[in-house]
């Protein structure tokens, strides 16, 4: 012992050593923690510890749950949550929340993989509780809250794989435009352009819906608005052809976006390729636009002549040389088609009840009529509730309103009695979701009912005395 030194003589000294070991104390704290919660090493546990140990400690004791994180980045497949929360912390459970996903984001961006979806981010979990894992240019401490670059260029990404999902599949050269913009979009920063990459590949599987971006797309300014409306066009185009599913969603996102109808179709007509081009932008703007083609066997239909007037030659037919006069009695091998002039009474009428029909399936789709006059049938006016039309239901009309009464008993529905429900009030079911979810954003700018089975009602949306009420 006498050949040890006198500490106490040399207090610099000290003060240094002492700051070293408040300094090791303070980054080891959170892994120590951690430590004294489970008592299992994993690597939620070791991605609290510094940088420098971090990365040769996890290959050391978690590399076969590193590696199958790496394989699955680099892949850009779904997978269970419950699969990732058992390798990243020890624990498996099927129930993904916001708050467990917000907290495996924090652990991989300190092993340099970003996590689809993160509540911090737009996109959404569905229903089926799959994410998704991607590539970071390295490994960070925390993660990097989105620019509103990125939000704009999510919603863009977002309306546009609605778009290329209308006619059914996407395209590959749809999905080439969607990558693109992923890629090229202006004020982004690295981590963000692979986070839009890996969006792409997530929207395509895991759609959103067009009434949750309403909000956030009137939000834009004219000049982002127009710059996603262009580029929306350019995703519809981009296959060769116009499909109606893809211009009719074109139109419902142009007026979301507060932009001119009149604007989308010269825009759809410049872009259209010309027939025989292999789908290359035709050179006149007054080019024919190709809708789609038709098929070798597809059904004709004879434009009619035009009608004789009394006194007057046919425009149709050349006029008649000198000849003998031939028998008006009918061929009983042909058939005689209909004059120009003549109408099918019954067919006019099944037309006419079907039109009928069809308006009124769309009356329910798109609100056409909602405040329009009422019908001159014999239905009996239903009685309004005032808290339908004013206070908590302001904005609804009295259908959604009695239907939102009745789901706010309980939090979740199986799909066949939302359905049902639905139905009992002259709702269609899709469409009643759509509207529900495009009054609670104008409301609470938030989803109230997530689709699936069983459908979700955000209750917490909801004033409490009316759910108590409930």
């Amino acid at each position: 012992m006498d050949a040890l030194p006198d500490l106490s003589r040399f207090p610099k000294a000290l003060a240094t050593g002492r700051e070293l070991l408040e300094i090791c104390t303070d980054g080891l704290d959170a892994y120590s923690r951690q430590l004294g919660k489970g008592g299992v090493v994993t690597l939620r546990a070791l991605a609290l510890l510094p940088p420098g140990r971090r990365e040769r400690a996890a290959g050391e004791v978690a590399g076969e749950d590193l590696d199958w994180l790496r394989t699955n980045a680099a892949s850009g497949v779904s997978i269970p949550f419950h699969d990732l929360g058992s390798r990243i912390s020890g624990q498996s459970t099927d129930k993904a929340t916001p708050a467990k996903l917000r907290d495996l984001g924090d652990t991989l961006c300190r092993f340099g993989m970003g996590l689809i979806p993160d509540p911090r981010f737009p996109a959404r979990l569905p229903p089926s509780s799959y994410v998704m894992l991607f590539r970071l240019d390295a490994p960070s401490e925390a993660v990097e809250a989105p620019s509103d670059a990125y939000k704009a260029a999510f919603l863009a990404l977002s309306v546009g794989m609605l778009v290329a999902k209308a006619d059914g599949e996407v395209a590959e050269d749809e999905r080439t435009v969607l990558r693109d913009l992923a890629s090229a979009s202006p004020d982004l920063t690295s981590d963000e352009r692979r986070r839009l990459l890996a969006d792409a590949l997530w929207l395509e599987t895991h759609p959103a819906e067009l009434p949750t971006l309403r909000a956030r797309l009137s939000e834009l300014g004219l000049d982002q608005r127009q710059a996603v409306g262009a580029t929306l066009v350019r995703v519809a185009s981009s296959d060769g052809s116009h499909h109606r599913a893809e211009i009719a969603l074109l139109e419902k996102a142009f007026r979301h976006m507060g932009l001119d109808q009149n604007q989308l179709y010269a825009a759809l007509h410049q872009a259209a390729p010309a027939p025989g081009t292999s789908g290359k932008t035709p050179t006149g703007a007054d080019d024919p636009v190709r809708v789609a083609l038709g098929t070798e066997h597809e059904r004709t239909y004879a434009i009619p002549g035009a009608p004789v007037l009394p006194g007057r030659p046919s425009l149709a037919q050349p006029s008649a040389k000198p000849g003998p006069v031939a028998s008006s009695a009918p061929d009983p091998g042909r058939t005689t088609p209909l004059s120009a002039g003549r109408v099918d009474a019954e067919r006019l009428a099944a037309i006419r009840a079907e039109t009928i029909a069809v308006s009124s399936v769309l009356s329910d789709v798109f609100d056409l009529d909602a405040d329009g006059p009422p019908s001159d049938g014999g239905t009996t006016e239903a009685v309004t509730d005032p808290e339908e039309t004013e206070g908590t239901f302001s904005g609804l009309d009295p259908r959604h309103a009695r239907l939102l009464r009745e789901l706010v008993e309980r939090p979740d529905w199986p799909r066949t009695e939302f359905d049902r429900l639905a139905r009992e009030f002259g709702l269609m079911p899709g469409a009643a979701m759509e509207n529900l979810n495009a009054w609670a954003f104008d409301r609470f700018d938030d989803l109230l009912v997530e689709e699936g089975d069983p459908v979700h009602v955000n209750l917490h949306l909801i004033p409490d005395p009316l759910s108590e009420a409930a």
